[in-house]
């Protein structure tokens, strides 16, 4: 008699509890993923009751009713899109490779807002200065001896190549006689 009841209760709470529930992230990492849809679903209010957890091998945990599993799904699938990245060298021939290195970090930081590139540590190679590297959202810059590798997207390049352009100019030799 009070199985029955239990049952139906149980039953009851199982349906109006939130449910656990896996998303595959492919194209982004699960903290980036994170972000951009909670920055989208923010007006819901079921975004502020729900918990987004980025978990290993590129998975998003999270609680939340079916309804809303499905809004994510569908802004997950708009922001999780594949990324077309390239990979140019320049060299740099009339500056050191460290500033114009250390202008490129700013202005991709200046345009996604984000905090200061994280640092990779310098590799050793023989024959030379060791290899320093900038991971930044979208961009990871290496530097070696007078090169900068640079990956990116295409219209992140072409900014970079523009303001290679405009700080790797070769200096004008002014003297400055002074006549008594």
């Amino acid at each position: 008699k009070y199985l029955k009841v239990i049952n139906q209760l149980e039953a009851e709470v199982a349906r109006d509890k939130p449910s656990s529930v896996r998303l595959a992230v492919e194209h982004l990492s699960p903290t980036e993923a994170v972000d951009q849809i909670t920055t989208v679903l923010q007006s819901d209010p079921r975004t502020q009751t729900t918990r987004f957890v980025p978990a290993e091998h590129e998975i998003i945990l999270f609680k939340a009713d079916e309804a809303y599993v499905d809004e994510v799904r569908a802004v997950l699938a708009e922001v999780d899109r594949p990324i077309d990245i390239q990979q140019r060298t320049f060299v740099i021939r009339h500056r050191d490779p460290g500033e114009v290195k250390s202008a490129i970090e700013m202005l991709v930081a200046d345009d996604t807002g984000a905090k200061r590139p994280r640092p990779k540590p310098p590799q050793s190679r023989k024959g030379g200065q060791p290899a320093t590297g900038t991971v930044m959202p979208g961009m990871t810059i290496f530097q070696i001896d007078t090169r900068l590798i640079i990956r990116a997207t295409p219209d992140k390049l072409a900014q970079v190549a523009e303001l290679i352009a405009e700080l790797d100019v070769e200096q004008a030799d002014t003297v400055l006689k002074v006549y008594d």
